[in-house]
C-alpha cells in the first residue's frame, strides 16, 4: 500500500529562488502581521490564506493566472467570491501571470502581464499554486509503476495499481484530493483488503467546501460542464439576500445554485456561496447520493427561517423570498 503527502508546486517565475517567499506551510510561522500580502494563485488556499490575512489587518493582493478566482467551481460562485473578496478590500487581478520576482523581505517586486499594472510591489509573498505529489521520491521503479506527467498514479475503481498487492490513496491517486476523500480511499482500501468486501470509488458523490466569506460548498458538474457533456439543462438559483435568516445573521453574501437535468429531474450539481456553504451543500449530496431528485427536494418543507430555506427555494420549493 502507497501513500504519500505533496508538496508546493513552485511556478516557473524567473528570481523566484533568490526572493523570500512563503507557502501554506511556512506563512502561520510569521510572529509579524505582514504589510502588504501578496498571494500568487487563486485557488482554495490562495483565497482562504488572502481573506484570513486581510482580516489580521494586511494589505492583500490577490494575483490569478486564470481568468476568475476558483476556476473549477461554477461561475456564479467564482463571481460570488471575488465580490465577497473585493468587498473586504482585497486587491484582485485575475488573467494575471507573474514572470520575474525580485527584492527582500519588506520590498517584494513581482513582474507580471496581463494586467494593468506591469510590477506589483508589497512586502510578503505567498505561493499558492498548487501542490504536487511525491512520487518521484517513492522508488516507484522498483515496483515498475510508472507515474503519469502529472506525478499521479493510475488506480482502479478499487485503487489498485498496476503491481501486485500495491494500492495507492489519497492525493497519490489523482483526482479530489481532499481530506475527506483521502479518509474514505482508506476506507475502502480497508474494506477490500481485511474484510472481502466489495467497495470502489465508481458512482462517488464528492462534495467540498472553500472556506472563504461566502462560504463554498459544491457537489457535481457546474452548469457549463452539464451543458458541454450534452445536457438538458435545468437552473435554480436564490441568492442569500433573499433568505430571511441571512438577513437576520446580517450575512447575505452569495447564493444557492442548483443545476439538473431537465429530461429526468436529475440532481447534477448545487453549488452554494454563503453563510454556511459546507454544511449547506449536504442537503444536495444526500439527495444525489439517495437518488432523490429536484423536484422532491423543491417538495421538502424547510423550517423557517432557516438558512436551509435557501437550498429549498433555489430548487423552486414552497419558501419564496418576501415580496416573490
Amino acid at each position: 500500500m502507497l501513500s504519500a503527502p505533496t508538496r508546493i508546486t513552485i511556478p516557473a517565475i524567473d528570481g523566484l529562488d533568490t526572493v523570500p517567499y512563503f507557502t501554506s506551510r511556512t506563512l502561520l510561522d510569521l510572529t509579524d502581521l505582514p504589510s502588504h500580502l501578496l498571494v500568487v494563485g487563486g485557488g482554495y488556499v490562495g483565497c482562504e490564506f488572502a481573506q484570513m490575512f486581510r482580516r489580521f489587518g494586511s494589505e492583500v493582493t490577490l494575483i490569478q493566472r486564470a481568468d476568475r478566482l476558483l476556476p473549477g467551481e461554477d461561475p456564479d460562485i467564482s463571481a460570488a467570491v471575488r465580490e465577497g473578496m473585493t468587498a473586504d478590500g482585497i486587491t484582485v487581478l485575475t488573467g494575471t501571470t507573474c514572470t520575474a520576482a525580485t527584492g527582500t523581505t519588506g520590498n517584494i517586486r513581482l513582474g507580471c502581464t496581463g494586467s494593468e499594472a506591469d510590477d506589483i510591489t508589497g512586502s510578503h509573498l505567498l505561493i499558492a499554486t498548487g501542490r504536487t505529489p511525491n512520487s518521484d521520491n517513492l522508488g516507484l521503479e522498483y515496483l515498475g509503476l510508472e507515474p503519469d506527467p502529472q506525478g499521479f498514479l493510475t488506480v482502479d475503481a478499487s485503487l489498485r495499481t498496476d503491481a501486485e498487492n500495491v494500492w495507492a490513496l489519497g492525493d497519490l491517486r489523482g483526482g479530489p484530493m481532499f481530506t475527506h476523500t483521502a479518509r474514505d480511499d482508506a476506507d475502502i482500501v480497508y474494506r477490500t483488503i481485511f474484510r472481502s468486501q466489495d467497495r470502489t470509488t465508481t458512482g462517488r458523490i464528492v462534495p467540498h467546501a472553500v472556506f472563504t466569506d461566502p462560504e463554498v460548498g459544491a457537489v457535481g458538474l457546474t452548469e457549463p460542464a452539464a451543458r458541454a457533456a450534452g445536457y438538458d439543462v435545468v437552473v435554480g438559483r436564490q441568492d442569500f439576500t433573499g433568505v430571511v435568516k441571512a438577513r437576520a445573521i446580517g450575512n447575505t453574501r452569495g447564493l444557492v445554485k442548483f443545476v439538473a437535468d431537465a429530461a429526468t429531474d436529475r440532481i447534477l450539481g448545487c453549488h452554494i456561496a454563503g453563510p454556511d456553504g459546507g454544511n449547506l451543500v449536504h442537503e444536495a449530496v444526500i439527495a444525489m447520493t439517495t437518488g432523490a431528485t429536484y423536484t422532491q427536494l423543491a417538495q421538502a418543507i424547510h423550517i423557517h427561517p432557516t438558512l436551509a430555506e435557501a437550498v429549498n427555494t433555489a430548487a423552486g420549493g414552497v419558501h419564496r423570498e418576501i415580496g416573490a
